[in-house]
């Protein structure tokens, strides 16, 4: 079964909305993103994935008028 979370901070639009999957944590959100001085209101597609105890990994798919703007990927380790 899936599980819903929400999420909120200063730059994302309302709020994050989060789901838990058998793939890993599904996220969308609108984001302020900072461009040249202006902020700009652009989409967020987030996939974050447990690799292990200590490891998961995160890929984000930014749009804007459903143009993709680019891709992040980011890893995250516990220590």
């Amino acid at each position: 079964s899936e599980k819903s979370f929400v999420g909120t901070t200063d730059d994302v639009k309302d709020s994050a909305r989060g789901t838990l999957t058998n793939i890993g944590l599904l996220w969308r959100y609108d984001f302020y993103l900072e461009l040249f001085g202006k902020k700009v209101l652009v989409n967020f597609n987030d996939k974050m994935i447990m690799q292990s105890a200590d490891v998961v990994l995160n890929h984000a798919t930014i749009t804007k008028f459903g143009f993709k703007l680019g891709e992040l990927f980011i890893s995250f380790h516990r220590r």
